[in-house]
């Protein structure tokens, strides 16, 4: 299984998804109001599925919103 955690970062024109690996800690990698959403992802069926929550930013993941930002920012479609 392919899986990670992720945070939402919102810009002037839109939102972008960032991953990393489990090893790092949400609140290490950036520090920024910005932030609307934070929690794991994992690839399911050639989807991202996103879950849980950080406990070090205090936020949830909003799993349809980011389920549809990053399968469609990252433009996924594929069998793993």
């Amino acid at each position: 299984m392919i899986n990670g955690k992720y945070i939402v970062i919102k810009t002037e024109y839109n939102e972008m998804p960032v991953l990393f690996p489990f090893i790092v800690k949400h609140n290490s990698l950036v520090a920024s109001n910005r932030i609307v959403s934070a929690g794991f992802w994992k690839l399911e069926d050639g989807k991202f599925i996103c879950y849980g929550e950080s406990n070090s930013l205090q936020l949830k993941s909003r799993p349809e919103i980011d389920n549809e930002l990053m399968n469609t920012y990252f433009n996924l479609n594929i069998k793993i």
